[in-house]
């Protein structure tokens, strides 16, 4: 570990260097609450005020955004831990094969209806799980239809116990209460994660006139 921390500071001294700028300037440093990097007894933020001991630690603002949703919407909330889970199979059972991904887009062309990709679910960035909500929400209705053609049609015996269980659990009441309720939230929150990832615009210098 220590190695690693030594690799990332010396990279960090090279990008400083490259663009010209002197630990002694450097105000704060940002990054995530991992050891390895906010430790302050061998973490990169100790490496860091080793060359600049006034310069300030910040805990980066996505990343506990994505905490608070851990903690919100993980396995001590139920309903929305079930509600990925079955998110996660859809993904799985109908991305899985060629044959079971062409008849949703056959179905949903006879319902004429745009099909949305759909989105494995992040494990480490969950305010992007929004994209994978929003394609469930739009192919509601032709997943359905779908699962329900490839539960009549196949021959495998485990993958029609797999399309009979997700049919089930799509039309639940909690899954569409989870559908819709996180559906806005996560939009919400994964505008917030972007911003806080976008750089800032950089300032003007303004020159004043002269007389």
């Amino acid at each position: 570990i220590l190695c690693w921390v030594c690799l990332v500071f010396l990279e960090l001294c090279d990008v400083l260097n490259n663009i010209g700028i002197k630990w002694h300037n450097v105000l704060s440093v940002c990054f995530d609450g991992a050891s390895t990097m906010s430790g302050n007894v061998a973490g990169v933020q100790t490496k860091c005020k080793e060359m600049n001991s006034k310069l300030f630690y910040v805990h980066c603002y996505g990343h506990c955004l994505n905490l608070v949703l851990v903690d919100s919407i993980g396995k001590k909330n139920r309903v929305t831990f079930d509600f990925f889970g079955t998110v996660q199979l859809v993904y799985n059972l109908i991305e899985g094969s060629c044959v079971r991904h062409a008849i949703l887009e056959k179905i949903s062309t006879s319902m004429n209806i745009k099909l949305k990709t759909l989105r494995t679910l992040s494990t480490t960035r969950l305010a992007c799980r929004s994209e994978a909500i929003e394609a469930i929400k739009h192919n509601y209705v032709a997943i359905l239809k779908a699962l329900e053609e490839m539960s009549d049609s196949t021959n495998l015996p485990d993958v029609r116990a797999k399309t009979k269980g997700l049919i089930y659990s799509l039309k639940t009441f909690k899954f569409v209460f989870a559908m819709c309720m996180l559906s806005p939230i996560l939009n919400l929150v994964n505008k917030i994660s972007v911003t806080l990832q976008t750089p800032p615009n950089t300032p003007k210098i303004i020159t004043p006139n002269k007389p």
